[in-house]
């Protein structure tokens, strides 16, 4: 029976399947449980999915869902956690910002009773003006109308019961109000700080500058209840 399942989105992201992988492989087997890296090939044109192929071939933990265009994180992200085998599901990004690392913590935080637990990126080390600065007003904005006790919306990486995401339909731009739509829904929260890397290589795929604007008309949907 597997226990962890790793959901992971990519798109064009070649430079960066193989070190991953070979974190996210050292992290996870050292916790000594059974679990699968589940890749989510969202439509890229790279060689990402002649990685991935190698790598299904050479690990049977390895598991890829492609999809034939590109359809966004959301969509690659609720594919994910419906195709997902473990008991946890644990969310990160394709191009190691997010640490695999961290990953033992989150998942400790989630077995003293929570059904989510997010990653805090409490020290960014991406752009002010394009990122952090966004994120801040953005986040700040989700905590008053929300009330979720969660300081980084944005961050990918978190811990799940895989029962509060299995059936999960997230609207497009929806990832980034996974931890608000579950509080809503009345699921136990917490967070854990967790570190926050340069990009490993390439560029983001997922970015957007009109990341507030998003965010806001995101968040009517998910106030109105129209997730």
């Amino acid at each position: 029976m597997t226990y962890i399942t790793a959901v992971i989105p990519m798109y064009n992201e070649e430079e960066n399947i193989s070190p991953l992988y070979k974190q996210l492989t050292k992290v996870l087997k050292k916790m000594k449980k059974p679990y699968e890296l589940l890749f989510i090939d969202d439509g890229s044109d790279d060689k990402t999915p002649k990685y991935f192929k190698e790598l299904k071939k050479a690990d049977k933990h390895v598991r890829v869902i492609t999809f034939k265009q590109n359809k966004g994180q959301s969509a690659a992200m609720s594919k994910g956690f419906s195709s997902a085998k473990g008991k946890i599901i644990i969310t990160l990004d394709g191009d190691l910002q997010n640490d695999p690392s961290d990953i033992p913590r989150l998942i400790k935080k989630l077995e003293t009773g929570f059904d989510v637990v997010c990653g805090w990126r409490y020290n960014r080390k991406d752009s002010k003006l394009v990122k952090k600065i966004p994120s801040k007003l953005a986040n700040y904005i989700s905590r008053k109308a929300t009330k979720a006790p969660v300081h980084d919306l944005g961050c990918t990486l978190r811990a799940y019961k895989t029962e509060c995401v299995k059936d999960l339909k997230l609207f497009k731009g929806g990832h980034r109000h996974i931890s608000t739509i579950l509080h809503k829904k009345g699921c136990k929260l917490a967070e854990v700080k967790v570190k926050h890397n340069p990009r490993f290589a390439g560029k983001a795929k997922y970015n957007s500058p009109f990341r507030v604007i998003e965010c806001i008309k995101g968040l009517r949907k998910v106030v109105k209840n129209e997730h």
